[in-house]
């Protein structure tokens, strides 16, 4: 069953808002995804927490570097629910630098749950 799909345009800015948001917002990152795979990009897709995660591993393991450096190396990087789990007092620092890195470098998509209207 397809979503119902209602239009708005607002000065130039076209946005469609399926019946069935959630399901959409799920979805879109990782067709995203796959369709940058099937043009022959590599792609990194990450919730945000678990990507944390791995940095914060990296960094008590004396590889952060390398492990940043993987990451530069692909040329889109997808971060779902940023703002969805408590997470650690370094996160937002962490974020920050994961998000500078790519700044004008490199393509990332972040995506995070609406709080609604």
């Amino acid at each position: 069953m397809r979503p119902r799909r209602r239009q708005r345009s607002t000065q130039g800015v076209r946005q469609i808002e399926p019946e069935d948001g959630e399901r959409f917002r799920r979805g879109l990152p990782q067709a995203i995804g796959r369709a940058a795979i099937q043009q022959g990009y590599r792609v990194i897709y990450r919730e945000a927490h678990m990507l944390l995660e791995e940095l914060a591993e990296a960094t008590l393991a004396g590889t952060r570097k390398a492990y940043l450096a993987e990451l530069a190396t692909v040329p889109l990087r997808i971060i779902d629910d940023v703002g969805m789990r408590k997470l650690p007092h370094t996160a937002a620092e962490d974020m920050l630098e994961l998000i500078m890195r790519r700044y004008e470098c490199a393509s990332m998509l972040l995506t995070s749950k609406s709080a609604g209207r």
